[in-house]
């Protein structure tokens, strides 16, 4: 047999359980990656919940009060509700 010959023959697969073989660690392999995102969804949607001051955004008025906090020790923020 020449080179071409027996590389061709090495390079096929010698029976059909290889490549289900393959297919079963592939899909292991995708149950494992999902079942990771999904408990990094499940995290970050926790972390979302338990920590809602890390997505606080002040409207104009309470970022000057905010920011007066620097140079002024007391003041007031008077606001209501349907007045």
């Amino acid at each position: 047999m020449t080179k071409s010959g027996s590389a061709s023959a090495a390079s096929k697969p010698s029976s059909g359980r290889s490549s289900k073989s393959r297919a079963s660690q592939q899909a292991s392999h995708s149950r494992a990656a999902r079942k990771e995102y999904l408990s990094l969804l499940a995290e970050l949607d926790r972390r979302r919940r338990t920590n809602q001051l890390a997505a606080y955004r002040p409207y104009p008025r309470q970022a000057e009060f905010h920011a007066a906090g620097a140079t002024n020790r007391e003041r007031l923020f008077m606001a209501g509700n349907q007045l």
